[in-house]
């Protein structure tokens, strides 16, 4: 009895090996069917997933921008250079404390640790321009110091 049981879990876990091995030699035999999905290696695989129609600009295009669309370029440019309007260097940190009645809150900076109160009526360009802040939002400000 104990014999037929240890010969049905070899003939099982056989099973289990011969059935992984096909698997695995249909896909191409090179590990990418578990972890990166079809191989783009057969005409057809590529036909149907459109990858021949792909067209990719030519280097100097890219580098033009900094490997971004033209839109987003020109929109970090008009950014840059209304930061060089202001007298004060950019600095970049992160709400510390906000007091939505009050008006007030604190930053803290992202490199040297020092802490900046903000007054709601000094907060000048937001997104969504609620001219309010929320705690751990990246920020960026101007200062003397």
């Amino acid at each position: 009895m104990a014999h037929e049981a240890q010969s049905r879990r070899t003939l099982g876990s056989l099973l289990v090996l011969l059935t992984g091995s096909l698997i695995w030699a249909s896909c191409g035999g090179n590990g990418d069917a578990f972890a990166g999905g079809l191989s783009l290696g057969s005409r057809e695989v590529q036909v149907a997933l459109g990858a021949h129609h792909r067209v990719k600009a030519p280097v100097e295009k890219r580098l033009r921008f900094e490997g971004t669309t033209k839109r987003l370029y020109l929109h970090r440019l008009r950014h840059r250079r209304w930061c060089a309007q202001f007298p004060y260097p950019r600095r970049f940190g992160f709400v510390w404390n906000w007091n939505d009645r009050a008006g007030e809150g604190i930053i803290k900076e992202a490199e040297t640790k020092q802490k900046y109160l903000v007054i709601r009526d000094e907060i000048g360009a937001c997104q969504y321009n609620h001219k309010t802040l929320a705690c751990a939002e990246m920020v960026e400000f101007f200062c003397d110091r």
